[in-house]
């Protein structure tokens, strides 16, 4: 199978974290101008923000997941996982950049409350 098959194949496995990259864009765009300056970006153990940063890095996560998704196209993370189980890699390589989308979602219905 050529490399050009396999990276077609990759993106078809993508395809559920390139939905929430585009549904997170999209929120984030409709949520930008109903933000306050500054955004919660860590909460206590109590559930309570903590730290805070400026609007502009709610932009942040999805550029993020971004990145990450071309890095693991560009550097065949699979190749690096190909001693676990493929279910195992799957929830790696596209699990915890979901994760980052959800928590970036999260993090912006919070702030605009």
């Amino acid at each position: 199978m050529s490399n050009r098959n396999n990276r077609s194949h990759s993106l078809i496995g993508a395809w559920p974290f390139l939905v929430a990259l585009v549904l997170d864009l999209l929120f984030t765009l409709w949520a930008w101008p109903r933000l306050p300056g500054q955004i919660p970006i860590h909460w206590s153990a109590g559930g309570v923000p903590d730290s805070f940063a400026p609007r502009w890095a709610g932009a942040f996560l999805p550029l993020l997941g971004a990145g990450l998704l071309y890095l693991y196209f560009r550097a065949s993370a699979a190749e690096r996982l190909k001693g676990y189980p493929p279910a195992m890699a799957r929830l790696y390589i596209m699990g915890i950049p979901t994760l980052l989308l959800a928590v970036h979602a999260g993090t912006l219905i919070y702030a605009m409350r």
